[in-house]
């Protein structure tokens, strides 16, 4: 027997967009919009190993971690408040967990993904901040590149 294929995991039901509750919908139209966001991101990320930094890519970093502070971190609080609550209750009661002695949800691995874009984020904006204040190029160089892979 094969796993199931990671892209396209078996899935219960499809609900139309319309069906859903106003709330589920605002949630999936912010994350479309964050989507758009984290490409354009990945796209100055891109320029930066291609062209080095300049004053047009500082802007859209700032821009970027400007929105991560201004719309990302209340979206996740939104959910993390009123949405993941709700769900954690469902799945355990349906048995949707793991065996172990704390039963995990899928909740459990959204929860470890806000936390750890929040921190990966951190640690790109401070090794960002920090990369052009060293005096020696080689030192710059190591900590954009750590920033970059980030």
């Amino acid at each position: 027997m094969d796993p199931p294929d990671a892209y396209a995991p078996p899935a219960g039901e499809a609900v139309d967009y319309e069906a859903l509750h106003p709330f589920l919908q605002h949630l999936m139209d912010e994350h479309q919009v964050v989507i758009t966001e984290l490409d354009g991101f990945e796209g100055v990320l891109i320029r930066i190993q291609e062209e080095g930094v300049s004053q047009s890519v500082n802007q859209e970093l700032s821009d970027f971690f400007r929105y991560l502070d201004d719309q990302i971190v209340p979206h996740h609080a939104k959910e993390e408040k009123i949405l993941f609550p709700l769900l954690q209750a469902r799945l355990l009661e349906k048995g949707e967990h793991s065996q172990g002695p704390v039963p995990k949800t899928a909740i459990d691995m959204m929860e470890d993904d806000h936390m750890k874009v929040m921190q990966l984020a951190a640690v790109s904006f401070n090794f960002m901040g920090l990369a052009p204040r060293l005096p020696d190029s080689d030192s710059r160089a190591l900590v954009l590149d750590a920033a970059l892979e980030q």
